[in-house]
């Protein structure tokens, strides 16, 4: 499966993947360096001398990246986002307990550990879903130590495991609660995602 083209598919073309029938790729240095039917890339000069992998029958495709990803939390909002199909504003779900805020409070008051074990077994299911790349996002912190306890999980993360996260400061997407009501602290009522 390549995914060739020249731009982002709509309409009839999402439904062609660029598969190659009897198709094989070359690697050299960690990299594709070619891609065609086997007959084509057997018969470059380079593919003599290559290690020859059979897949049988399987796909070879380009890895995910998953992007806008918060890998560093402290407990699922998947009931908020029931809430939210259901017709719940941000407003609503954070008037009941939920929202962004709450995740601060929940991220601030976890150890690092915790926060480190729970993201290490979700780098494992995105690697077995074929995620290979994660956008990694700070912004549940909201105070400078916790934005930087995020951002070293995020680097000892990818030091420990061989997925690739790039690490991205989403800060201030939420005014916290110390702030809230100080004259020129921003935003009074701010809530976002």
């Amino acid at each position: 499966m390549t995914l060739r083209g020249s731009g982002p598919r709509r309409g009839a073309s999402l439904s062609n993947l660029g598969l190659i029938e009897d198709g094989a790729l070359l690697v050299r240095d960690g990299l594709i360096a070619a891609v065609g039917t086997r007959a084509e890339v057997e018969a470059l000069p380079e593919a003599r001398a290559a290690e020859k992998l059979e897949l049988g029958g399987r796909v070879a495709l380009p890895g995910f990246i998953d992007s806008h990803t918060h890998l560093i939390h402290a407990a699922s909002r998947a009931e908020e986002y029931e809430l939210k199909i259901a017709g719940a504003s941000y407003e609503e779900i954070a008037r009941k307990g939920g929202g962004i805020l709450n995740s601060v409070k929940k991220l601030r008051a976890a150890t690092a550990e915790a926060l480190k074990k729970r993201a290490a077994a979700a780098l494992k299911q995105f690697a077995a879903y074929g995620t290979t790349t994660v956008e990694a996002k700070s912004g549940y912190g909201l105070d400078v130590a916790s934005e930087l306890k995020i951002l070293r999980l995020h680097k000892e993360l990818a030091a420990e495991q061989p997925l690739e996260i790039v690490s991205t400061f989403l800060g201030a997407h939420a005014v916290p609660a110390e702030y809230r009501g100080k004259t020129g602290g921003g935003a009074r009522n701010a809530t976002s995602s």
